[in-house]
Protein backbone atom coordinates (compact mmCIF):
# COMPACT_ATOMS: atom_id res chain seq x y z
CA UNK A 1 0.00 0.00 0.00
CA UNK A 2 1.31 3.28 -0.88
CA UNK A 3 0.41 6.67 0.83
CA UNK A 4 1.73 9.81 -0.65
CA UNK A 5 4.66 8.07 -2.10
CA UNK A 6 5.66 6.23 0.84
CA UNK A 7 5.35 2.58 1.15
CA UNK A 8 3.05 1.26 4.26
CA UNK A 9 3.18 -2.10 5.13
CA UNK A 10 0.63 -3.10 7.08
CA UNK A 11 1.13 -4.83 11.13
CA UNK A 12 0.58 -8.23 10.71
CA UNK A 13 -1.10 -9.45 14.13
CA UNK A 14 0.06 -13.06 15.26
CA UNK A 15 -0.24 -14.96 18.10
CA UNK A 16 3.36 -13.35 19.20
CA UNK A 17 2.23 -10.01 18.53
CA UNK A 18 -0.79 -10.40 20.46
CA UNK A 19 0.59 -11.70 23.52
CA UNK A 20 3.02 -8.96 23.42
CA UNK A 21 0.13 -6.72 23.90
CA UNK A 22 -1.92 -8.48 26.45
CA UNK A 23 1.13 -8.65 28.82
CA UNK A 24 1.94 -4.95 27.89
CA UNK A 25 -1.57 -4.05 29.09
CA UNK A 26 -1.90 -6.18 32.36
CA UNK A 27 1.99 -4.46 33.15
CA UNK A 28 0.19 -1.19 32.74
CA UNK A 29 -2.64 -2.46 34.58
CA UNK A 30 -0.99 -3.39 37.51
CA UNK A 31 1.52 -0.61 37.42
CA UNK A 32 -1.47 2.14 37.71
CA UNK A 33 -4.36 0.31 38.19
CA UNK A 34 -3.72 -2.23 41.08
CA UNK A 35 -0.96 -0.37 42.79
CA UNK A 36 -1.88 3.21 41.98
CA UNK A 37 -5.38 1.54 43.42
CA UNK A 38 -4.18 0.19 46.65
CA UNK A 39 -2.12 3.58 47.95
CA UNK A 40 -4.30 4.79 50.19
CA UNK A 41 -3.31 1.79 52.26
CA UNK A 42 0.16 2.11 51.62
CA UNK A 43 -0.06 6.03 52.74
CA UNK A 44 -1.91 4.52 55.95
CA UNK A 45 0.55 2.32 56.63
CA UNK A 46 3.67 5.20 56.20
CA UNK A 47 0.71 7.05 58.56
CA UNK A 48 0.94 4.27 61.37
CA UNK A 49 4.49 3.59 60.69
CA UNK A 50 5.21 6.84 62.08
CA UNK A 51 2.98 7.00 65.31
CA UNK A 52 4.25 5.45 68.22
CA UNK A 53 1.59 2.40 68.22
CA UNK A 54 3.35 1.64 65.20
CA UNK A 55 2.32 -0.27 61.92
CA UNK A 56 -0.11 -2.75 62.91
CA UNK A 57 -1.43 -4.35 59.26
CA UNK A 58 -4.85 -6.31 61.12
CA UNK A 59 -5.53 -2.27 62.02
CA UNK A 60 -5.09 -0.60 58.71
CA UNK A 61 -7.35 -3.58 57.07
CA UNK A 62 -9.83 -3.60 59.78
CA UNK A 63 -11.16 -0.42 58.26
CA UNK A 64 -12.40 -1.71 55.02
CA UNK A 65 -10.45 0.61 52.65
CA UNK A 66 -8.82 -2.81 51.14
CA UNK A 67 -13.02 -3.70 49.98
CA UNK A 68 -12.97 -0.02 48.56
CA UNK A 69 -10.28 -0.22 46.44
CA UNK A 70 -10.89 -3.77 45.37
CA UNK A 71 -14.21 -2.98 44.03
CA UNK A 72 -12.81 0.21 42.07
CA UNK A 73 -10.30 -2.33 40.66
CA UNK A 74 -13.07 -4.64 39.64
CA UNK A 75 -15.03 -1.78 37.81
CA UNK A 76 -12.07 -0.40 36.03
CA UNK A 77 -11.15 -3.32 34.61
CA UNK A 78 -15.10 -4.31 33.97
CA UNK A 79 -14.91 -1.00 31.16
CA UNK A 80 -12.38 -2.17 29.81
CA UNK A 81 -13.70 -5.37 29.12
CA UNK A 82 -17.29 -4.41 28.28
CA UNK A 83 -16.13 -1.51 25.71
CA UNK A 84 -14.29 -3.97 23.27
CA UNK A 85 -15.92 -5.50 20.57
CA UNK A 86 -15.76 -8.94 20.36
CA UNK A 87 -16.60 -11.84 17.41
CA UNK A 88 -19.14 -14.33 18.22
CA UNK A 89 -16.93 -17.07 19.83
CA UNK A 90 -15.53 -14.84 22.09
CA UNK A 91 -18.96 -13.65 23.72
CA UNK A 92 -19.83 -16.64 25.78
CA UNK A 93 -15.91 -16.49 27.78
CA UNK A 94 -16.24 -12.76 27.94
CA UNK A 95 -20.11 -12.83 29.56
CA UNK A 96 -18.63 -15.21 32.05
CA UNK A 97 -15.50 -13.15 32.56
CA UNK A 98 -17.79 -10.19 33.34
CA UNK A 99 -20.14 -11.75 35.90
CA UNK A 100 -17.45 -12.61 37.93
CA UNK A 101 -16.46 -9.28 37.93
CA UNK A 102 -19.81 -8.05 38.39
CA UNK A 103 -19.71 -10.48 41.68
CA UNK A 104 -16.56 -9.29 42.92
CA UNK A 105 -17.55 -5.63 42.80
CA UNK A 106 -20.64 -6.36 44.40
CA UNK A 107 -19.32 -8.67 46.82
CA UNK A 108 -16.41 -5.87 47.89
CA UNK A 109 -19.05 -3.15 48.39
CA UNK A 110 -21.74 -5.57 50.64
CA UNK A 111 -18.54 -6.11 52.40
CA UNK A 112 -17.66 -2.77 53.02
CA UNK A 113 -21.01 -2.20 54.15
CA UNK A 114 -21.18 -4.76 56.79
CA UNK A 115 -17.61 -3.53 58.37
CA UNK A 116 -19.05 -1.43 61.29
CA UNK A 117 -21.02 -4.25 62.35
CA UNK A 118 -18.35 -7.43 61.67
CA UNK A 119 -14.87 -8.27 64.05
CA UNK A 120 -11.97 -6.73 62.43
CA UNK A 121 -10.59 -10.34 62.18
CA UNK A 122 -13.50 -11.47 59.68
CA UNK A 123 -13.42 -7.88 57.69
CA UNK A 124 -9.35 -8.24 57.37
CA UNK A 125 -10.02 -11.60 56.25
CA UNK A 126 -13.08 -11.15 54.01
CA UNK A 127 -10.67 -8.08 52.58
CA UNK A 128 -7.75 -10.18 51.35
CA UNK A 129 -9.96 -12.97 50.08
CA UNK A 130 -11.94 -10.34 48.15
CA UNK A 131 -9.22 -8.68 46.86
CA UNK A 132 -7.39 -11.95 45.24
CA UNK A 133 -10.71 -12.93 43.96
CA UNK A 134 -10.86 -9.15 42.31
CA UNK A 135 -7.30 -8.58 41.28
CA UNK A 136 -7.51 -12.07 39.59
CA UNK A 137 -10.83 -11.29 37.48
CA UNK A 138 -9.45 -8.37 37.10
CA UNK A 139 -6.40 -9.46 35.62
CA UNK A 140 -8.85 -12.03 33.50
CA UNK A 141 -11.26 -9.48 32.00
CA UNK A 142 -8.23 -6.89 31.05
CA UNK A 143 -5.88 -9.89 29.61
CA UNK A 144 -9.47 -10.69 27.80
CA UNK A 145 -9.87 -7.06 26.40
CA UNK A 146 -6.15 -6.72 24.96
CA UNK A 147 -6.02 -9.68 23.17
CA UNK A 148 -9.26 -9.05 21.41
Amino acid sequence: MSIGGTVVIPERRGPDSRRQVVVHKLTWWVLFGVLIGILPLFVDGLKALMSPEGLAIEKSLAKGELLISSAAISAAALGELFFVPFPGSGRVFRAFAGFCGILCCMFNSLAYIQVPFSEPSAVVNASIILFCFSVLSSAANVGLAAGR
